[in-house]
């Protein structure tokens, strides 16, 4: 518990730009990453999960392409999310990454 603790404690002052190291690409919030891309050219189109299959077939029509379902969903390798996913892990995502939380929409997962 006290671990999970530090390091979400450390992920939101380091997402905040409160820490000497810089912010690594495998934890930067969606919202920074944006930001990034921003800098050359801005996205054509931001895919939400909620709206995903409804956007990727505007995507392929806008460039000429038939939509595929797609295909089922391999078995992960790793651990199931639900094994490690728990109310204190979220709390610790929502304060460490307010800013996607709050422009992408994200919501608790459900299982």
């Amino acid at each position: 518990m006290i671990r999970s603790y530090q390091l979400g404690k450390f992920l939101k002052f380091n997402l905040a730009g409160q820490t000497a190291l810089r912010v690594d690409g495998a934890w930067a919030s969606q919202t920074q990453i944006i930001q990034g891309f921003c800098k050359f050219a801005p996205p054509h189109m931001i895919v939400r999960a909620d709206s995903l299959e409804e956007d990727l077939k505007l995507l392929t029509q806008q460039v000429g392409l038939s939509w595929q379902n797609p295909p089922p969903a391999s078995r992960p390798q790793s651990p199931a999310l639900s094994e490690i996913y728990d109310t204190e892990l979220e709390a610790l995502a929502r304060e460490a990454y307010a800013a996607d939380y709050s422009n992408f929409g994200f919501k608790p997962l459900e299982f």
